[in-house]
């Protein structure tokens, strides 16, 4: 956040929120209750716990220690909560899934990442995502199984190449009118669409212009997502911006494995050009879907982006070098850009701490989650 701001995500090696057996100030977040006993502790799959009860016994004939907790090889992290009385999720929530256009639609040539699967040693296995699930042509039969399964929203991408293949081009109408027909057809089985504008793709005619990397190309972006916002915006209520800018960045410019595949010192300069623009893009489009929908007396939309956060642990917890690599880059890959959301600030490395925004750009928080990190200090990187 701002530097006159307290952090979105306290530093987890300083929060007291994680000791032990703290009592919360707060609800927690499954009803309105006294502050709940919000518990950490230690325990050891059940599967494994014969193996390690055997180990117990035979120490203790030794006289040696039986501390079972001290001694685990493998742990588990439970964390407790009284949930008294919120036997079931409320009503109205929201369970779905999510696809990205490129990795379920099919048929985009226009694509960075069409182009980018007919490279030769692109794609592992050398697959194209141009069939992919042919999802633009089955959704039909798509929505169908998630109405089976009782899911009542489903978090799906436009790319833009689909609807402008060509620079400088005319917007496909039809185009706009089949995705309408998808979005309808949700809305009809009563599942909730919550649309995401960028998912990793972007045309690849606008890429060979510098794509993201170039804050000028911004304008050709937004007149895009004016042309979709405005054609599908009595269908749409909730939104993702940009979907895990940091990952998009990294892949991208950093690590070399997306389009446009760049890496080194001019790839590292780029990813931080581009993480700049795509928060730019963030907040205008934040501004942007309000007004529209505002202008047209539509239902007040929920807008924020998709945020990547992987837990950053140093490989030594006992090596001040790897706690303090751990440190930077938990910041610079899962607090930076959503600190600069939050405050209206470009922070460094993305800036020099300008105000371009009033800030708090988002209506929640869209999380994504898979894994973490051990991260040490190394003199060659």
């Amino acid at each position: 956040m701002g530097r006159d701001r307290e952090p979105l995500f306290p530093d987890p090696l300083e929060s007291p929120e994680l000791t032990a057996g703290i009592a919360r100030e707060t609800p927690l977040p499954f009803r309105d209750a006294e502050p709940e006993l919000f518990s950490v502790e230690t325990s050891t799959p059940a599967a494994d716990r014969s193996v390690f009860d055997q180990d117990v016994t035979d120490d203790d004939a030794s006289g040696a220690d039986t501390d079972f907790t001290a001694r685990e090889s493998q742990r588990t992290v439970a964390f407790r909560a009284d949930l008294t009385g919120a036997e079931e999720f409320p009503a109205d929530f929201l369970w779905g899934s999510a696809t990205a256009a490129t990795h379920v639609d099919g048929g985009d040539q226009a694509s960075d990442w069409f182009h980018f699967c007919t490279q030769p040693g692109r794609i592992k296995d050398g697959l194209s995502c141009f069939t992919a699930c042919d999802h633009w042509n089955r959704y039909e039969s798509d929505f169908a199984l998630m109405k089976d399964m009782s899911l009542n929203a489903y978090r799906l991408g436009a790319d833009w190449s689909r609807f402008q293949p060509e620079p400088g081009g005319p917007f496909d109408t039809a185009a706009l009118e089949h995705f309408r027909s998808m979005l309808g057809s949700l809305r009809d089985k009563g599942i909730a669409p919550l649309l995401t504008l960028h998912h990793f793709t972007v045309p690849q005619w606008w890429l060979q212009q510098g794509g993201f990397a170039e804050e000028a190309n911004l304008e050709q972006f937004y007149h895009y997502c004016d042309f979709l916002i405005e054609g599908v915006a009595d269908l749409v209520t909730d939104y993702i911006t940009i979907n895990e800018p940091n990952v998009y960045s990294f892949m991208a410019y950093v690590s070399g494995q997306w389009p446009p595949a760049k890496r080194g010192l001019s790839g590292y300069q780029a990813s931080i050009r581009v993480q700049r623009n795509l928060l730019r893009a963030h907040f205008h489009l934040y501004d942007r879907i309000r007004e529209i929908h505002g202008r047209r007396g539509l239902r007040a939309p929920q807008i924020s982006l998709a945020q990547h956060i992987r837990l950053m642990d140093p490989l030594n917890p006992d090596s001040r070098l790897d706690v303090d690599r751990a440190k930077s880059a938990d910041f610079r890959f899962n607090r930076l850009f959503t600190d600069c959301v939050h405050s209206g600030r470009l922070l460094g490395p993305l800036g020099k701490d300008e105000q371009i925004h009033d800030g708090h750009a988002w209506d929640f928080f869209g999380l994504n989650y898979y894994t973490r990190e051990l991260v040490r200090f190394s003199l060659l990187k």
